[in-house]
């Protein structure tokens, strides 16, 4: 566990496991742990970007100064790339006992029925 005892806790996308980590390490002491996606910039897709627009930080410090925010929901996933502003959402359900020798038939079987 981290030294650290402020209210926030912001993680980079890179962080995405490690974020939800600390969000249960940090339970007791911390009200909250956001993460911030920055978008990824393939070299395939070079001229379909304005290089004027792409990875400025002031794209992405709106979106830092809101997830610090007492008004800011929890939970949310702020994707931040070239201008363009996203949410994305990790849906979690109840889970499925396959036993501890499960196999690839049976999982894709059972992932079918599974209810978004």
């Amino acid at each position: 566990m981290s030294d650290f005892d402020g209210k926030f806790v912001a993680v980079t996308g890179t962080g995405r496991g490690s974020g939800r980590s600390h969000a249960l390490e940090r339970e007791p002491k911390c009200n909250r742990v956001n993460i911030l996606v920055p978008g990824a910039f393939l070299r395939t897709k070079k001229g379909l970007h304005d290089s004027n627009r792409k990875g400025r930080p002031d794209q992405v410090s709106p979106t830092a100064f809101c997830l610090c925010s007492e008004s800011t929901p929890q939970g949310i996933i702020p994707q931040v790339a070239d201008g363009l502003f996203s949410n994305i959402r990790i849906i979690s359900g109840n889970p499925i006992d396959l036993g501890d020798d499960v196999s690839y038939k049976e999982f894709v079987a059972a992932a079918v029925k599974w209810d978004f």
